[in-house]
């Protein structure tokens, strides 16, 4: 406020006729500004979809609204206002139209919720058995801004909601590199900068959202040391620069939660999760009512039954065994987002005929010739797979089925490209060895057997013996055969 009535001031002084745009120049600085933020949230969600007919429509929304927004500069910097907030109107005309697909979708607002849910339940599982206290912290950002998304989407509020849908991921895939013996790895240092600079930014809008003058004062300290990073990196001091940048990004994590008043203390983070729970049950309820699906309708009232549960277990002082159940009702709830997502799958006839394609396929592979190490094995875990998937369909649980299903021929698409692979192709050892301990490391952390969620479980055990063939084509100085095997294994584990 001060630096704007000192600008006025010198303005003025400078000769009250002299610019027509002086008037305009603040407020037409602001809105250009608005409207560039708006397109770089924008695109940054965007960059999240799968490539589909979808992305493409939004994408191309997204390059004319980007188009408008510089007309607007080339209007403002030749002193036409009026002419530049025009086109400002016209780019968001281009960017409601993609909030219009967004909240029109049929499907986006389960999807939504379900690539969400899943990544802070996968960070959940990681981190829990890790117990460490920087892992705890990032996963408790996470499931706090998950609500704030959620509670953004309930009202209509499409950008904020996926604003926070970012910085929820963002915070859930901390909590699994912090948790999975990775804080030491050194960054990047555009990707270090670049994260710095979204959490800066995000910080700045809460902080404007808040009462508390101090936060200001620690913004302006955050962005003079950003720009000192800036000039440090310029005069080739990278280390000091790296250094301090470190400092600003984790700095920048407490900003954010004096902010957005992040919940600290264990009670009211259990608070989070339950209204998160209740949001999520309520909005499962309408999702319902378009499917014809006991199964999740089933799955539904035992998640109800244990969002009450939970309540009473909160209530009582109980928070230990709450925890436990709201690790169980998020696992029922990805359960549900999956029965939603494979309605199409109507009948054990239709799944009948996709196993039997998969099957197809798979007697394709065991015909031809096939060198690596390993392939009878993974041939066979493929079969298991199948089989798996028939019992569970003749036992009318396409659920499970389904799950099955999937697996296998994603184990096909790997056994595919696994023929494809030139041996000789350059690997190191060490990596390939590091990655295999990572993959262990993830197996031994985790007991499947506590879990109710089956995909999980059937994606951990797929994962386990993918480990031991890995560990088989490590012994044989196959490392490149390792590698792919290892990193399909680390995926089934942390990752959908």
């Amino acid at each position: 406020m001060h630096r704007n009535v000192i600008l006025l001031l010198l303005i003025f002084i400078a000769g009250f006729f002299s610019s027509n745009f002086a008037q305009y120049r603040g407020p037409l600085e602001q809105e250009l500004n608005r409207l560039k933020l708006t397109i770089n949230r924008t695109e940054a969600f965007i960059d999240l979809l799968p490539d589909n007919d979808l992305k493409q429509t939004m994408q191309i929304n997204l390059q004319k609204a980007t188009e408008e927004y510089d007309k607007a500069i080339d209007f403002a910097n030749s002193d036409r206002p009026a002419l530049a907030r025009i086109h400002i109107k016209l780019a968001y005309q281009y960017l409601r139209k993609i909030e219009g697909f967004i909240k029109n979708h049929p499907v986006f607002k389960i999807k939504f919720r379900e690539r969400l849910d899943l990544k802070i339940q996968q960070a959940e599982e990681i981190v829990q058995a890790s117990q460490k206290p920087d892992a705890l912290h990032m996963l408790n950002r996470a499931k706090f801004f998950r609500q704030k998304a959620y509670i953004s989407f309930q009202g209509d509020q499409s950008y904020n909601a996926l604003e926070y849908y970012r910085l929820a991921v963002f915070f859930a895939e901390k909590a699994i590199q912090i948790a999975d013996a990775r804080t030491d790895d050194i960054q990047d240092w555009r990707g270090l900068l670049s994260e710095t600079e979204m959490l800066l930014e995000r910080a700045r809008q809460e902080a404007d959202n808040s009462p508390n003058p101090q936060l200001q004062k620690m913004i302006a300290k955050s962005n003079l040391e950003m720009q000192e990073i800036r000039t440090l990196y310029a005069d080739n001091q990278t280390n000091t620069a790296k250094r301090k940048l470190q400092v600003l990004h984790r700095s920048l994590y407490r900003i954010i939660d004096i902010a957005a008043d992040v919940p600290l203390q264990d009670n009211d983070r259990l608070g989070v999760d339950i209204e998160t729970l209740k949001y999520t049950i309520q909005e499962l309820e309408k999702d319902l009512q378009e499917i014809n699906s006991p199964v999740a309708k089933q799955l539904y009232f035992r998640a109800s039954d244990l969002v009450r549960t939970i309540e009473t277990n909160k209530r009582e002082g109980n928070l230990s065994l709450a925890r436990q159940k709201v690790l169980a009702a998020n696992r029922l709830i990805l359960q549900i987002y999956r029965v939603i997502e494979n309605g199409a799958i109507n009948s054990p006839n239709e799944l009948r005929l996709q196993i039997e394609r998969a099957r197809q396929n798979l007697e394709q592979l065991q015909s031809a010739n096939n060198s690596f190490s390993v392939s009878p094995e993974l041939l066979n875990l493929i079969a298991t797979n199948l089989d798996n998937a028939e019992k569970a369909n003749n036992q009318g649980n396409r659920l499970m089925a389904s799950f099955h299903l999937k697996m296998a021929n994603r184990l096909i698409l790997k056994f595919n490209r696994l023929r494809l692979l030139q041996s000789s192709g350059e690997i190191e050892k060490i990596s390939v060895e590091a990655d295999l301990q990572r993959l262990e490391s993830l197996l031994n952390r985790i007991d499947a057997s506590k879990y109710d969620d089956e995909d999980f479980s059937i994606r951990y055990e797929n994962a386990r013996k993918l480990y031991g063939l890995a560990g088989k084509a490590f012994s044989e100085n196959d490392f490149r055969l390792c590698h792919e095997l290892t990193q399909m294994g680390i995926i089934l584990i942390t990752n959908n």
